[in-house]
């Protein structure tokens, strides 16, 4: 992985989240949708897995978790887990160098997350995929493979990061989340994977270039 890339997308979204890019194409792209639907049809070995998840992921749904509380408390649950690693020295420093002038609190006060939660509900991803589920078989297939590509994504999150899927996961289902949040939040996702597969020394030259970057 490129850490310098890491590092400065992180304080990309640390300084203006609201700047970031990418989450309507990357959420709601019916090509990419109906790329999930096709894949869920050959993936075999995942058939039942699929099933299963497609029932907790609807039932969610219908229990009310497509809100801006929710979605804010699974960015906070991402954001903190990769804020519990850092020094409580290199936290200040990074801080203060941020440009932002809540940037010394901005991890802690939930704006990140209160910013990036308004652009997904303005984008009308959580509302389609709603919509999606409430509506009748034939809109589903028009919308494509949506439920899919949300469920896939989990299992990416997955893959990459055992403990924050399971923490999404553990506070009710928001690891559906992540196909609206990566656009965001992958960044901070890389890096605790860099972390867990190679060693708290590797995610500290991350930290490092973050802490360059943001002098």
């Amino acid at each position: 992985m490129d850490y310098s890339d890491i590092a400065e997308r992180i304080a990309k979204v640390v300084v203006s989240p609201e700047t970031i890019t990418g989450l309507t194409r990357g959420a709601m792209s019916v090509p990419i949708d109906l790329g999930y639907l096709a894949l869920s049809v050959f993936d075999t070995g995942n058939r039942w897995r699929m099933q299963t998840e497609r029932i907790r992921l609807i039932t969610a749904i219908r229990s009310g978790m497509l809100n801006h509380h929710q979605i804010m408390r699974a960015i906070g649950i991402i954001i903190d887990v990769f804020v519990s690693y850092i020094p409580k020295d290199m936290q200040d420093r990074v801080y203060r160098g941020m440009a932002s002038p809540v940037a010394g609190r901005v991890l802690t006060t939930g704006i990140i997350a209160a910013t990036i939660a308004n652009r997904v509900i303005a984008a009308g991803s959580a509302a389609f995929l709603s919509k999606t589920v409430a509506g009748s078989v034939g809109f589903i297939l028009t919308t494509g493979g949506l439920i899919e590509h949300c469920i896939y994504k989990s299992f990416e999150l997955e893959r990459k990061n055992v403990q924050v899927y399971y923490k999404l996961r553990q506070a009710g289902n928001r690891d559906f989340f992540y196909f609206l949040l990566k656009p965001y939040l992958e960044p901070f996702i890389n890096a605790l994977s860099v972390r867990s597969r190679y060693g708290e020394g590797e995610f500290m030259k991350i930290l490092q270039i973050l802490e360059h970057k943001a002098q």
